[in-house]
């Protein structure tokens, strides 16, 4: 606030600080985390990195004053050493800045500006006055912060790479857009007690969390997260059961269950038998979403069947003779598809068999190519637009030194869907969590477990045929 009864020192003081302000904002910022920043914004953000001090503090009341409330937010993000006793001038601006719509951003702000009301609270508080400041630990959440928490180092340390590389060039700006740093927190390698810590360390500093790799560590984080409040995104996890475990839980397709839709949608199925022979170790969504696609789409299931490892299939191929089986759906390990198709070769067994990437000829031998000829099948990852798959591959070469992958892909996503938030004007953890919403596949499973839609036009999930020991993609 300014002081309009200061004496002539002062108000010299200030217009040297308001010169020196005028001189910077003509000035192009070199650092390069702040190169698309609007130079006024940067500036006033250089100067909030600086030690607190009377000038530095006149010089942000002056720019506060005529700030919008995204600017005011972004500045907000710094800690409370960098930004001293300006801060609650700061906190004030923006919460008068903030509309009455806004009630968790409101809320945010009013609880960030408890601790500067302690002195005043004491007179009628007493004791309880210190505890009410510290009532709201995640209150400096910043929605200008990405928390990353994956395991550095150890045998996960390329994957950890490709996924932080993939978010960084998902968050970097585009046009006047304000960044989003990432802060990057170790979870270590299966240890329940440290991801569980930076869980807490990063939800406090952090409007939305992405994380882990696996699905251990994963549904940890989920569950801590459900209690923070904080949205947490799943890049790579394959238990889709993480997204149920809070309403602000997003996960990164294809879903298993998205594949199994269209794997039934890519072959005839209309009044066809249709037989479902899957891995009992492997109970994914891949069968539910093909069973439910099968069905709308006219097919009879007349046989659902799992077999434990080690099994020799006669029964089973007994009971798809029996049933009159002319199209298989197959879910389990590439040796045990072998198995199978050999078994079905010797007894002259014919149907139309589709399944998952385990029934790709790069899963089995030359000799057994044969067996192949006919199968189709759904691939694990999204095949990428032409011209966004080449600019993905420049930046994984440029950040990872790797061609582009499925897990930076699935960083990219991540970072994309966090991207168009803030793009949207999110400016605290509630905010990115509804944005993300807005993002939600629509419908039964995939809407119930937090799937984002990718937002990326032309990216599809591709389904092969095997012919002459080769996948032939649809449409090839």
């Amino acid at each position: 606030m300014i002081n309009r009864r200061a004496g002539p020192a002062a108000a010299r003081g200030a217009l040297v600080a308001m010169c020196v302000l005028f001189v910077l904002e003509a000035l192009v910022v070199p650092h390069a985390a702040r190169a698309e920043l609007p130079v006024a914004l940067a500036n006033a953000d250089g100067w909030a990195a600086q030690p607190p001090g009377r000038e530095r503090d006149r010089i942000l009341q002056r720019w506060a004053a005529q700030a919008a409330l995204a600017d005011l937010m972004y500045v907000l993000r710094r800690e409370p050493l960098e930004l001293g006793s300006v801060e609650a001038m700061l906190v004030e601006r923006a919460f008068a800045l903030a509309p009455a719509g806004r009630e968790a951003l409101r809320a945010r702000l009013a609880a960030r500006l408890m601790p500067f009301e302690t002195p005043r609270l004491r007179k009628r508080m007493g004791p309880f006055a210190p505890v009410l400041g510290r009532l709201a630990p995640g209150e400096r959440a910043s929605a200008f912060r990405v928390g990353l928490l994956i395991p550095e180092g150890g045998s996960y340390a390329d994957f950890a790479q490709a996924a932080r590389a993939g978010l960084e060039a998902a968050l970097a700006p585009v046009g006047s857009a304000l960044p989003a740093e990432i802060a990057a927190w170790n979870t270590g390698e299966d240890d329940p007690g440290r991801a569980g810590a930076a869980l807490d360390s990063a939800a406090r500093r952090c409007g939305v969390l992405v994380g882990e790799l696996l699905s251990a560590p994963t549904l940890l984080l989920a569950s801590g997260a459900r209690v923070w409040g904080t949205a947490l995104v799943s890049p790579t996890a394959t238990d889709e059961a993480i997204g149920v475990v809070g309403p602000r839980v997003y996960q990164i397709g294809p879903s298993g269950y998205e594949r199994g839709e269209r794997l039934a949608r890519a072959v005839p199925l209309a009044g066809r038998r249709v037989g479902m022979l899957t891995s009992a170790a492997l109970v994914t969504p891949f069968a539910r979403g093909f069973a439910e696609t099968a069905h709308s789409s006219g097919a009879e299931i007349v046989m659902q069947t799992t077999y434990a490892a080690g099994a020799t299939f006669r029964a089973e191929v007994r009971e798809l003779v029996a049933k009159k089986v002319d199209v298989l759906f197959w879910d389990g390990e590439p040796r045990e598809a072998a198995a199978l198709l050999k078994l079905l070769a010797r007894e002259g067994v014919s149907m139309r068999i589709c399944g998952g990437q385990s029934l790709a000829p790069e899963q089995h031998h030359a000799e057994t190519h044969f067996l192949l000829e006919g199968v189709v099948y759904v691939g694990d990852e999204w095949v990428l637009p032409a011209e966004l798959r080449a600019t993905l591959e420049r930046e994984s070469l440029e950040r990872t030194g790797n061609p582009v992958g499925p897990v930076f892909v699935r960083g990219w996503l991540a970072g994309n869907a966090i991207r168009a938030a803030l793009d949207a004007g999110a400016l605290c953890p509630e905010e990115i969590a509804t944005e993300l919403d807005r993002r939600r596949m629509r419908g039964g499973f995939l809407e119930a477990h937090g799937f984002l839609a990718p937002g990326v036009s032309g990216l599809v999930l591709p389904v092969f045929t095997i012919s002459r020991g080769k996948a032939i993609a649809a449409g090839e």
